[in-house]
């Protein structure tokens, strides 16, 4: 079942409005358009940044090859709110 992006949108703002203590405008324009604009960059530019990058291993290792692989393993741990122990 699909729902409409509308109803997703309403529902976003009004959470990060209750839960960040914004009003309506300031959780739409501090929350939902920053994450947005951050999903179109990783869109648009991720690819590139995330391909294996060489280095350079240093003047005392000059025989050895260095390089840096990203993998990304998504959201690792997130907490909101107060943690009972």
């Amino acid at each position: 079942m699909c729902i409409p992006l509308c109803v997703c949108v309403c529902h976003i703002y009004r959470v990060a409005s209750r839960d960040a203590g914004k009003a309506m405008l300031d959780a739409i324009m501090g929350e939902i358009i920053v994450t947005c604009e951050k999903i179109h960059w990783l869109c648009r530019e991720g690819e590139q940044w995330l391909e294996p990058d060489k280095r350079s291993p240093g003047i005392m290792s000059f025989y050895k090859k260095a390089r840096v692989e990203y993998h990304p393993v998504g959201v690792v741990s997130a907490a909101y709110g107060r943690v009972d122990t």
